[in-house]
């Protein structure tokens, strides 16, 4: 691969000729309230989205959600049918929180740092992302690529039921494509992240035995119990519990009910907890009336030995543009998770968004440099 040597001064001059249309336009992005599950404003955020996209002549292709709102695809083409295939990823929904904070706020500027709730996660990265392809264009080191395309999910924010919706997006795009790169800010730093845990969400029920004169909070406890020595049988995974209810039922005297949450770092540690899980469940003596159901799960973003050489490669690009590129693993997770579930023979880089801090504050930041 040619070094970004000779193409660096011009690419930083295209770029610092933008700083002040960027500061604008994340500006205008920003104050769109894109909340998860608010599908109006998401819509206008992904509107704002496409007539940029337009604007440029890139195809925009929506996924759309009643639910969650639209999705969309936007897609710049190289000059080569054969060339690589880029997905970067992002999301144009917000945490719920920032409705409010959006009415006590106002977008500002401290030093080299740009403020505002939702900036960082995940503002900026759609626009970075936009802006990317933008500046590869007009450089015209576009050629060599088949396309570039940017993905903004709708549901980016929602883990309480698996980002249902970007995952089917995903799962019908991310086959034809060679790379994808997650525009997901890790902080603070120049980092990419090269693993996230896996997360899993299971919903136990335990009825009581009216016959035994047993209760079923009484029960559940004896399953809880168990369940929490799991976290000494597999030392490098999270195991937590809440959310416990108890609730009269007609047909069975009482019903009790807990959600449980596992955090695993690889998918073969995340099948044995599977099994030990229902390992617990299943001798109950009602197996009927208990029972442990499997609601969604988030895979493992593993480390690969193709990672590693990409990795390896853009810590060498970053020289060249003078900034040093770190690595770090994250316990939380990301779209890069969703890919990794796929099962593809697809390379992830995640970490791919501003450098920023404050995330989910009415200070939250990304630095403009």
């Amino acid at each position: 691969m040619n070094k970004l040597s000779n193409e660096i001064p011009a690419l930083t001059r295209y770029l610092d000729m933008q700083t002040n249309k960027y500061r604008e336009e994340l500006r205008q992005l920003c104050a769109i309230d894109s909340t998860t599950f608010q599908p109006t404003g998401i819509n206008l955020a992904g509107a704002w989205v496409t007539q940029w996209g337009m604007a440029h002549r890139w195809e925009v292709v929506k996924w759309p959600d009643e639910q969650t709102g639209e999705s969309l695809v936007v897609t710049a083409s190289g000059h080569n049918p054969q060339g690589l295939r880029v997905l970067l990823v992002s999301h144009l929904d917000s945490m719920p929180f920032m409705l409010t904070a959006l009415k006590k706020h106002s977008f500002r500027q401290q030093d080299d740092r740009l403020i505002y709730p939702g900036i960082a996660n995940s503002k900026s990265s759609v626009l970075n992302g936009l802006y990317a392809m933008d500046t590869l264009e007009y450089l015209g080191l576009l050629a060599p690529f088949g396309c570039i395309s940017l993905v903004c999910a709708s549901d980016g924010e929602d883990e309480t039921s698996g980002r249902r919706s970007s995952s089917s997006l995903l799962q019908k795009f991310a086959p034809d494509y060679d790379l994808a790169l997650i525009l997901q800010s890790s902080g603070d730093k120049s980092s990419l992240i090269t693993a996230r845990r896996g997360y899993s969400n299971f919903t136990l029920k335990v009825a009581g035995n009216p016959t035994l004169g047993e209760e079923s909070i009484i029960e559940i406890s004896r399953y809880i119990a168990a369940i929490q020595r799991l976290n000494q049988t597999f030392p490098d995974t999270k195991i937590s519990i809440d959310q416990i209810r108890h609730s009269p039922s007609p047909s069975q005297g009482t019903l009790a009910s807990a959600r449980i949450s596992t955090w695993v770092r690889s998918a073969q540690t995340n099948t044995a907890l599977d099994c030990a899980l229902q390992a617990i469940i299943s001798p109950t003596p009602c197996p009927t009336l208990n029972s442990l159901t499997h609601n969604w799960t988030f895979a493992p973003f593993e480390e690969t030995p193709v990672q590693t050489t990409l990795v390896a490669l853009a810590k060498n690009c970053a020289e060249e543009l003078d900034f040093t590129l770190t690595t770090t693993r994250l316990h939380s997770v990301s779209h890069a998770n969703i890919l990794a579930g796929l099962g593809l023979d697809l390379p992830i880089l995640d970490g791919f968004g501003p450098a920023g801090g404050l995330f989910y504050t009415t200070d939250e930041f990304v630095y403009l440099s």
